[in-house]
């Protein structure tokens, strides 16, 4: 069985995947050819639950409110996809993540989209790990990976840009160039693209209609040039990563990655240093290195890790198993020429690297690759996939048996099968959401403290409160909006306060 891709996206009601709400999924499985598959196309709405509140902010961008989904089910609201004779499906959470699923960990599947590692990927992880799934194995097992579209077309831009037609970047009607290059900054939104591209986009921000222009721009990019296409799709697989950089070691490098800015076109050559925990130490061979030689305890610190920024760009961390983009100096020489790089600073750096090369490692090595620190709160074990560990072999058995309990409609027994802590409070939450006739008295009460907690107490854990979902509802309707999206804030206003009459909230 040859490689299938799955482009999917989802709509949310929430920016940040921790604690976030999905409203719609879509996926379309095609070949390696990227032909269609036939009757492979997907469309499922999930329905919201009492611990969590809409952004109106982002149900302005999608048009989906939590009463349109439930008109969706009730057949009230005809799905346009229907014209395609795609019937969407409207699922509680639990049911909705089982389905995306079962369609991410088919053999040997690619599941990608656009932007899709740092937004869908983590909703996807997210959603698994609160639903007593694990979060990771659909991405490595049965031969299966993940790809981002998005990346693909970022390396198109630096290495290979007569593929496509990127559109620049406008702001109150005037295109943005860069200040030093004079180059015009690129514009890559989905959206853009596929207009730049004749490629169909006929509805931004459906989840259907953005799979589709996913597929097409890929598309283009692969014909156009499948010894390139195949170069970038390769840097999915960890080993080939490895690989590669085994080859090319002591050797700068261009690495690609939105990391850089659009200032920097997204791009930087890297010189390596060291790797270590499946992850590669690298210096910007653009930024000065003298302060990484000469500067001394708490100044190397300040300059390391400066308040103001997440991470210093000098020094560059990646990993090998997140599909790092990454190309030979030498091979794409006369397209770096189009970026009038500072080739005299860049070999002044190389020259010092070498020179100071056991010095630069030897202060770099205590700090990176740095301890991850998760800001989530420990008191809702829903936040912790990130800071509470991997399931473990006992609590992975549990949780086998309570979906299979689920599956066979016995969740009280697959309940009781939960044994640490975290599972029991966490499939508690899971049977709360998606099966509320099923919790006794006590477990009700229990819910309705954690669910008024949860819109309401930041200390509690609370990502999005009822306080700013009014501030942000206030200042949109003040602002000046079409008609069909006041329409939308009044619904979502409808449906907060039958959360608030549910949960006995009196503001």
């Amino acid at each position: 069985m040859e490689i299938t891709f799955l482009f999917m996206d989802y709509e949310t009601f929430n920016l940040k995947s921790k604690g976030g709400r999905v409203a719609q999924y879509a996926s379309i499985r095609t070949n390696y050819n990227l032909q269609i598959l036939k009757e492979s196309a997907k469309n499922y709405y999930c329905l919201q639950t009492l611990d969590n509140l809409p952004s109106p902010k982002a149900a302005l961008v999608t048009q989906i409110t939590p009463q349109k989904i439930v008109r969706i089910q009730s057949g009230i609201e005809k799905s346009e996809l229907l014209k395609k004779n795609i019937e969407p499906k409207v699922f509680n959470e639990y049911w909705f993540i089982t389905h995306v699923l079962d369609e991410m960990a088919v053999p040997k599947t690619c599941t990608l989209g656009y932007n899709s590692f740092k937004f869908d990927d983590e909703f996807t992880r997210n959603l698994l790990y609160r639903n007593l799934y694990d979060p990771y194995a659909r991405e490595w097992q049965n031969n299966n990976s993940r790809f981002d579209v998005y990346f693909l077309v970022l390396a198109t831009y630096v290495l290979n840009p007569s593929i496509l037609t990127f559109p620049p970047v406008v702001e109150n009607g005037v295109i943005q160039y860069h200040s030093i290059t004079g180059k015009e900054l690129p514009n890559f939104r989905l959206e853009e693209l596929s207009k730049s591209n004749g490629i169909s986009h006929t509805n931004a921000h459906d989840a259907f209609s953005d799979v589709e222009a996913t597929i097409g721009l890929m598309k283009k990019i692969k014909e156009a040039n499948e010894y390139f296409f195949e170069e970038i799709f390769a840097f999915r697989k960890k080993n080939h990563v490895g690989e590669w950089l085994y080859k090319n070691d002591k050797k700068p490098f261009i690495h690609i990655s939105p990391f850089y800015g659009k200032e920097n076109y997204c791009f930087a050559v890297l010189y390596p240093l060291y790797s270590i925990q499946n992850s590669m130490i690298c210096l910007n061979l653009a930024i000065d290195i003298e302060p990484l030689i000469e500067l001394e305890g708490d100044d190397l610190l300040g300059y390391l890790f400066p308040h103001n920024s997440l991470q210093n760009k000098n020094v560059v961390v990646f990993y090998l198993n997140q599909c790092p983009i990454l190309a030979n100096v030498s091979e794409y020489s006369e397209q770096l020429k189009t970026f009038n790089l500072d080739k005299s600073r860049m070999a002044k750096n190389l020259n010092l690297i070498k020179t100071h090369s056991d010095r630069i490692v030897n202060r770099l090595k205590p700090h990176y690759p740095k301890e991850f620190s998760s800001n989530s709160n420990s008191v809702d074990t829903d936040l912790g996939i990130y800071s509470s560990g991997f399931f473990n072999d006992l609590e992975k058995d549990c949780m086998v048996e309570f979906h299979l309990a689920i599956k066979n409609g016995l969740i009280p027994h697959g309940f009781s099968k939960l044994k640490s802590h975290r599972l029991k409070e966490m499939g508690l939450k899971v049977i709360a959401r998606n099966f509320p006739e099923q919790l006794s008295e006590d477990q009700k009460s229990w819910w309705m403290s954690y669910a008024r907690n949860k819109i309401q107490n930041k200390d509690f854990g609370a990502e999005y409160t009822l306080e700013e979902f009014n501030h942000e509802i206030a200042d949109l309707l003040g602002s000046n909006i079409p008609n069909n999206s006041k329409l939308v804030l009044l619904e979502l206003m409808d449906y907060v306060k039958s959360i608030k009459t549910k949960l006995r909230i009196f503001e």
